[in-house]
């Protein structure tokens, strides 16, 4: 049973590892590209929610500083040197960031770079909101930034809106693809039309920025007619599956497109890797579905070979198991054991009471036939067999005399209810009296068959002229 089961987990280990290589050929050499836009669009959810993490990132710390705001002095009385000393506070914790103030008339502006005027900041539309009350962030484009993302926050004090507080990400300093990069692993481009701004991706050792895009069919789906483009491309000397899509406001105006590239080979890697994984899922669950498969078939068999009651092997299991061992031509001896009584325990005792009589024997049995190959069934209702080769021919009569007397006694099955029955005892030996188990079987059955029409509690041993021992 152990070889057959490691060896049917091997087999399908092998067939499982045989039917991957296949599926990985497959995906790579016939459907790659139809599983590779797959993947590059579960990239582009990646990367859209990445670019979502970013801008609440930006409104959340803009936030902050608003609220850190109201609590430096003179800030509530515009003082311009307290707001000028916060800004410069922030912009160097924060290099790339460009922050700016305004009040709330709009008259007064101070910023961390002094050649924007009042205009460039009051034109912003997310600022002007801010004005009004409202926290927000966008993409924009900024002719002082160039294109950006920046978020605007009322600062309140005192239940009043004194101003707002604004904070820009410009997209060429690279800080906001490089983010996103760090968190997906993809290279990132925006362009601002047909020109790289922005990018993670490297050319001679240094960022591509400023390189330019001569694909008009690109330009035209994405930035005109707002769509998606998919393909694959060679960058650089290297080959990659890319998508480019809109880079869009809130009110859906497009300042440029997004762009983002994996590697052919990177993504030849992750495919190979979801198939190694299947493989190992596939393994484990059809290694697990053969144990379970042969641990049902063998509770299955047990049972189809076993007795209920008692625990011991039936005929059937019992025909099976001397089949095998007479095969091997050793030599033993066949009992068979009736129990003269149990129709009347039954009928004086009940059902119940018969059956725990009969498990009591069932373990006398087991008691007087211990050895390692001793074979011991229960047949029909009132009947064991036991088979041993523990017993050679001369110690044939002791033990069967033994058997009678032990199993001739009384039991006291429950409290007060002490039951007795004598046995009948037919014994064959083997080879002797029959070489083949249906023969011997024939002939153990007769002896017993003898001892019982000699009126039971004895034993008959087969022979031509059987010889009959009564106890009584």
């Amino acid at each position: 049973m152990k070889r057959f089961v490691i060896l049917s987990i091997v087999i399908v280990i092998a067939f499982a590892s045989f039917a991957n290589f296949l599926a990985a050929e497959f995906f790579l050499n016939k459907e790659f590209n139809i599983y590779t836009k797959d993947i590059m669009q579960i990239m582009k959810k990646v990367v859209d929610s990445s670019i979502m993490n970013e801008k609440n990132t930006l409104l959340h710390d803009t936030d902050l500083l608003a609220d850190s705001m109201t609590l430096r002095k003179g800030i509530t009385e515009q003082n311009g040197a307290q707001i000028n000393q916060f800004i410069q506070e922030v912009i160097e914790k924060n290099p790339h960031y460009f922050v700016a103030y305004i009040s709330k008339d709009g008259k007064y502006v101070a910023t961390s770079n002094r050649d924007v005027s009042i205009e460039h900041i009051i034109g912003i539309d997310i600022v002007g909101k801010a004005l009004q009350g409202s926290s927000l962030v966008d993409f924009l484009e900024a002719g002082f930034l160039g294109l950006c993302t920046g978020a605007a926050v009322p600062v309140i004090i005192n239940d009043d809106n004194e101003g707002v507080l604004f904070v820009a990400v410009p997209f060429h300093n690279n800080v906001f693809v490089d983010n996103i990069k760090e968190v997906t692993g993809l290279e990132i481009s925006i362009f601002d039309g047909i020109e790289r701004i922005s990018t993670t991706l490297q050319y001679r050792n240094h960022r591509a920025v400023n390189t330019r895009l001569d694909n008009h069919e690109i330009t035209n789906m994405v930035i005109k007619e707002k769509g998606e483009f998919q393909n694959t491309v060679n960058l650089f000397g290297e080959y990659y599956e890319t998508v480019y899509w809109p880079l869009m406001n809130r009110s859906g105006k497009t300042y440029g497109m997004w762009f983002i590239g994996m590697n052919v080979n990177v993504v030849k890697r992750y495919i190979l890797k979801a198939s190694f994984y299947c493989f190992i899922c596939t393994s484990v669950i059809s290694a697990l579905l053969i144990i379970i498969g042969l641990l049902l078939y063998r509770r299955v068999h047990i049972k189809s070979i076993t007795d209920d009651l008692t625990g011991l092997l039936n005929v059937t299991g019992f025909e099976k198991t001397i089949r095998k061992v007479i095969k091997k031509n050793v030599k033993g001896v066949l009992f068979m054991i009736d129990i003269d009584n149990l129709q009347r325990i039954n009928k004086e005792y009940g059902r119940d009471m018969g059956d725990k009589f009969l498990k009591t024997m069932a373990q006398q049995i087991k008691y007087e036939f211990a050895g390692d190959n001793d074979i011991i069934a229960k047949l029909g209702d009132d009947e064991f067999l036991v088979w041993t080769q523990n017993v050679n021919e001369a110690e044939i009569y002791d033990k069967s005399t033994q058997v009678v007397r032990l199993l001739g006694q009384e039991y006291n099955l429950e409290s007060g209810y002490f039951v007795k029955s004598t046995v009948s005892v037919g014994v064959a030996c083997f080879p002797k009296h029959g070489a083949e188990y249906s023969n011997l079987f024939n002939h153990v059955d007769t002896s017993l068959y003898c001892s019982q029409r000699a009126g039971g509690c004895g034993y008959t041993v087969f022979k031509e002229g059987f010889h009959k021992v009564s106890l009584d």
